[in-house]
């Protein structure tokens, strides 16, 4: 695994996203997603020199029609600010959460 992958991995595992269940290199039809949670049906993509925007595309297209967002991070992101890519996965899986499952409204009040 590159470090930037190595680095989002060790977050990925720790108490804060373990109810998120994410699986690393896990195999998605003809892909391997770098990081997926089945239960968020979110695939985070650590994107290094090898990554093509024609290529990428295809591959967020195909996650998609199966209902799995896709989050694309940047390599040079990891190095430089992990504490901010790790708060926008957080956040992004936040967002879902309450997408998924709203909350429910408060049980109206008896009358007096």
């Amino acid at each position: 695994m590159p470090p930037a992958e190595k680095a989002v991995w060790w977050h990925l595992r720790s108490p804060l996203f373990k109810a998120y269940h994410f699986r690393r290199q896990a195999p998605l039809g003809p892909y391997f997603a770098d990081f997926i949670s089945h239960r968020m049906n979110l695939v985070i993509e650590i994107d290094g020199d090898t990554h093509t925007p024609e290529k990428d595309a295809a591959r967020d297209a195909w996650f998609a029609a199966r209902g799995y967002e896709t989050l694309r991070i940047p390599n040079c992101d990891m190095y430089d600010n992990v504490d901010g890519v790790m708060e926008t996965i957080l956040a992004r899986l936040h967002f879902i959460e309450q997408t998924q499952h709203p909350p429910r409204p408060a049980p109206p009040q008896p009358s007096p």
